[in-house]
């Protein structure tokens, strides 16, 4: 809960760079959480603090999606195969 609430205030503190550092949190998130958790989080936080979200949101989306291919958790395609047959979790970022 500390770590949550001090990585949103990092970003909301300074608004320089506002919007890639809402996209650097989207894509850490999707590497812990399901891809779908992230853009939901990420996409609550976005609409409360940016005007003009509509792309954004659409990064997010895409960075989400990117990120979570990395994780053995990140989308439920790699948690179906890392269970399913095996496989360990370091091996879904050799290929």
């Amino acid at each position: 809960e500390k770590i949550i609430n001090s990585t949103f205030s990092f970003i909301l503190r300074n608004k320089n760079y506002l919007p890639q550092k809402l996209l650097l949190l989207t894509a850490f998130l999707s590497l812990f959480v399901t891809n779908d958790v992230a853009i939901a989080l990420s996409t609550v936080l976005t609409l409360n603090v940016v005007k003009n979200t509509e792309f954004l949101v659409a990064l997010e989306t895409a960075m989400a999606n990117l990120a979570s291919a990395l994780s053995p958790i990140g989308n439920p395609q790699n948690i179906l195969l890392v269970h399913r047959f095996s496989i360990p979790p370091i091996e879904l970022l050799k290929e």
